[in-house]
């Protein structure tokens, strides 16, 4: 998300107090809620699992509510870029 900020993308996420609760009380965090902030309203959420895992639409309500979207495991591995 860092590397995207200020597009349209989801730019906003509360990382540290998951990562609190799972240092301090060993829950690990199964998904982090990253957003878009608008004028000061959310106006989208999104999911975001733990890689491999993605965000999956469930067919149902808003799409721009996090609520509305199921964990889901690719099929096939994403490939393998080389970026350097």
């Amino acid at each position: 998300m860092a590397h995207c900020g200020g597009g349209d993308g989801l730019g906003t996420a509360d990382v540290l107090t998951p990562v609190m609760a799972w240092v301090e009380s060993g829950r690990q965090p199964g998904r982090i809620v990253a957003s878009t902030v608008a004028g000061g309203a959310t106006t989208r959420t999104r999911p975001v699992f733990p890689y491999p895992v993605v965000a999956r639409y469930d067919g149902t309500g808003n799409a721009d509510d996090a609520a509305n979207f199921v964990p889901s495991t690719p099929r096939a591995a994403p490939a393998d870029y080389r970026w350097v």
